[in-house]
């Protein structure tokens, strides 16, 4: 019997590639060089979703595609945990060892559906991580950019989180952080960067990989 996953036996860290955008709406092209791997094939997990990570200065870029689909996305702004979506953990200023979030430990959630009067409309919400000793800043609405698009059997969501809606973000002397992701679809189920969350709290900053800011 397989008391540990594989997974968890390593400490990946996943390189970021530069990119040039603004936050304009004018979101960059990314393509397979920017693709996070999360290792699925070492817990015999399938990948439904495909996240690329870029970055610049002006901050982070994230574009989901999620596919094979048959039914449309669903979800609930006061059901987060039970919606379809992307939700992202980011550590600004990792420590490696203390189990605690900090301030620095963002919560992100992009869902394609909840928002709107029929709940069908792409929403952003900012989370807090369960059990931190504080809380990130509040953010203001203008420091992200979200959009997203269904198409036939999936959809794709494109952001840019600003860096300053990243607390403690300084890419000339903390180019490593600390970063998780979770992608959630009732109906095919859920993707993370760890391929199982099984026994371990992913609001633990000291399981989150590390995303490194590559010039």
């Amino acid at each position: 019997m397989q008391l540990i996953s594989p997974r968890l036996l390593l400490r990946v860290i996943h390189p970021c590639l530069p990119v040039n955008g603004d936050f304009e709406g004018r979101f960059p092209s990314m393509g397979e060089t920017y693709f996070i791997d999360n290792l699925a094939a070492l817990s015999g997990c399938n990948n439904f979703a495909d996240l690329a990570v870029g970055w610049n200065p002006a901050g982070l870029y994230f574009h989901l595609v999620v596919s094979g689909k048959s039914l449309d996305p669903c979800g609930d702004p006061d059901r987060i945990p039970q919606s379809d979506g992307l939700t992202l953990w980011i550590d600004t200023q990792p420590t490696r060892s203390i189990h605690r979030a900090t301030a620095f430990c963002h919560q992100f959630h992009f869902l394609p559906a909840g928002g709107g009067p029929d709940l069908k409309d792409a929403i952003f919400v900012q989370g807090q991580v369960k059990g931190a000793m504080a809380n990130a800043p509040i953010l203001s609405p203008k420091s992200v950019a979200f959009r997203s698009r269904r198409f036939r059997k999936g959809y794709e969501i494109e952001a840019f989180l600003s860096a300053v809606a990243l607390h403690g973000f300084d890419p000339v002397t903390n180019p490593e952080l600390g970063f998780f992701y979770r992608v959630m679809d009732r109906q095919l189920g859920e993707q993370v960067l760890l391929a199982s969350v099984e026994n371990i709290s992913i609001d633990d900053p000291t399981v989150w990989e590390t995303l490194k800011l590559v010039k």
